[in-house]
């Protein structure tokens, strides 16, 4: 078995958060269950930022909770190439895989990466304060989580002048390199730009 956890599990006080705590649950269960097991605990897929792709398409600016702080966004294909091994080779059983991407940057950058991809100038608003706590509130809080928000807010804060983790994960397992957000935001610009 494969399973998809996240890197909230080993972050520093993460499983006194509830990202942390419901992934750990599920990790301790599988344990508990005696199969063989591979876990992988991705941080941010890059493919989080589409949740700023219709503000990008209408108006050409993005609201960013923190812009500065910062993430090692991993493609989603990438995580699917380990699991694909991890789940046809051997070596792998009981192993915990740490996955990011090849690069620590901010989120600003993840906005110049998407600019430069779909060619024209975005925007980008840096919430920070209230303001960002607003703006998490509006994305997170139909979800009746209680502590998410401030758990979400504590990780943007804590991330602004600090680089994310970076780990070799990836390229150890597949034999080639993790792919670089800037060409993710390459494959997804159709997303940016489409109506």
């Amino acid at each position: 078995m494969v399973l998809l956890s996240s890197a909230a599990v080993s972050e520093p006080g993460g499983t006194a958060g509830p990202i942390g705590l419901m992934h750990l649950s599920v990790e301790r269960a599988v344990e508990d269950s005696g199969l063989a097991r591979t876990v992988l605990r991705p941080g941010a897929f890059a493919s989080n930022v589409l949740q700023w792709a219709p503000a990008i398409r209408e108006g050409g600016e993005v609201r960013v909770p923190y812009a500065e702080g910062t993430v090692s966004p991993i493609h989603e294909r990438d995580i699917a190439a380990v699991a694909v091994q991890a789940l046809l080779t051997d070596g792998h059983e009981g192993a915990t895989y740490e996955l990011t991407g090849p690069e620590s940057m901010t989120q600003r950058r993840q906005v110049e990466l998407i600019a430069a991809a779909i060619g024209r100038p975005v925007t980008v608003v840096d919430l920070v304060g209230d303001a960002a706590r607003a703006q998490l509130e509006d994305q997170y809080g139909a979800f009746g989580v209680p502590g998410l928000v401030d758990s979400v807010l504590g990780t943007y804060r804590a991330s602004v002048g600090t680089a994310a983790p970076v780990t070799d994960t990836v390229a150890r397992v597949t034999g080639r390199p993790p792919t670089a957000f800037a060409d993710w935001a390459l494959e997804h610009r159709t997303a940016f730009t489409a109506a």
